[in-house]
């Protein structure tokens, strides 16, 4: 098992997220040789409770676990290969209907957390407009 920190250094919140090294291993491995990442933080606009930033990395691993994204559980890590290379955090309800490809779940009870970020995030768009970066690194890995 392997675990992926995602952090917001500017806001003072760190998350973990379990990462899906059995079920979709090879996007896993990708992503776990990238580490660590850094980049700016982003808002979806239409869909809800939707992080996401460009990752500095392509991938095109076979990808055999996928949700749709309005199924996902707040707390999701997803990596979009469909609409560009993201990664993507849920914090709750969303609307799209795509399928997506699960990197890893937080824990129901740092979702709270996210819920701030997001909040942050969604409100910067139309305030200071400052750049808010994540950065994503290597956890534990058993």
């Amino acid at each position: 098992m392997k675990t992926m920190f995602i952090e917001w250094p500017d806001l003072g919140v760190k998350v973990e997220a379990v990462l899906e090294d059995a079920r979709n291993a090879d996007l896993i491995n990708e992503i776990w040789e990238n580490l660590p990442m850094t980049s700016i933080q982003e808002h979806a606009m239409v869909t809800g409770k939707s992080m996401y930033c460009w990752a500095p990395m392509i991938s095109l691993a076979d990808i055999p676990f996928q949700m749709e994204i309005k199924d996902t559980p707040p707390g999701v890590v997803s990596y979009s290969q469909k609409t560009g290379n993201k990664l993507i955090v849920r914090y709750g309800k969303v609307t799209e209907d795509l399928m997506t490809p699960i990197v890893g779940f937080i824990a129901p009870e740092e979702v709270p957390k996210l819920d701030y970020v997001g909040k942050t995030v969604w409100d910067n768009y139309s305030g200071d407009k400052k750049p808010i970066v994540v950065k994503f690194t290597k956890g534990r890995e058993k």
